[in-house]
């Protein structure tokens, strides 16, 4: 009779501190002010391109048929002109589908997977 000892078990979770000369010290070293830049950079953007589409679209004559659904905007300033363009998206209630019809839900629900990098 053979006796078989349970396989350890695999943690799902692990923690990483990498040495002083190892790369990933090195890119660690780097991530707060690259991440705090990236985040002041986007917050500034974002205000931009909000005041740039409500300047554009306040051009737009009231009531005008059809209605304006797309602006260029072209400046000397620009490396290329910019378009605004409206669009209509359709977005599926998955939480209605889910309660109404909980057998199509799961007929068509598609796992999917991603790895994510944020502050613990």
């Amino acid at each position: 009779m053979t006796d078989t000892a349970p396989a350890p078990s695999r943690p799902d979770s692990l923690t990483v501190r990498p040495d002083g000369n190892d790369r990933l010290a090195s890119l660690a070293a780097l991530y707060d002010a690259y991440k705090d830049a990236a985040d002041a950079a986007n917050e500034q953007l974002k205000a931009v391109i909000d005041a740039i589409k409500h300047e554009l679209t306040s051009r737009a004559v009231p009531d005008e048929k059809p209605p304006v659904t797309k602006y260029t905007l072209v400046h000397e300033s620009l490396r290329a002109p910019l378009t605004l363009v409206y669009a209509v998206s359709n977005r599926l209630d998955t939480p209605k589908l889910k309660a109404v019809h909980p057998d199509i839900y799961a007929q068509f629900l598609k796992a999917s997977g991603s790895w994510t990098l944020r502050r613990a």
